[in-house]
């Protein structure tokens, strides 16, 4: 995932992941927020880019395999999600639904 922040802020960013859950009646079961380890943050480079270097989730107990959303966060201001898989088999995908 490339996104680029302002430069100074390099301090602020941190990345979350969120799940899309499951609601039902009202109640939202499975809705997950886990802010990754960050190990490391270099540049901006000369696109204004920054390499953000984070560790995934420790156990499957906090981030079970599946599909997540990752937001890279400049202090309270997030970028644009992306679609990651963390751990194995998630199934078929966002957006990939059979035929039926």
């Amino acid at each position: 995932m490339r996104t680029s922040v302002p430069s100074g802020n390099l301090n602020a960013l941190r990345a979350v992941v969120l799940t899309n859950g499951a609601v039902t009646h009202a109640t939202h079961m499975s809705q997950r927020h886990v802010t990754m380890v960050t190990q490391g943050v270099t540049g901006p480079d000369a696109e204004g880019f920054v390499n953000l270097t984070v560790t995934a989730c420790p156990r499957a107990e906090v981030c079970p395999p599946g599909w997540y959303l990752l937001y890279v966060l400049d202090g309270e201001t997030p970028s644009m999600g992306q679609w990651v898989q963390i751990g194995g088999d998630a199934g078929l995908g966002p957006g990939n639904f059979p035929g039926f």
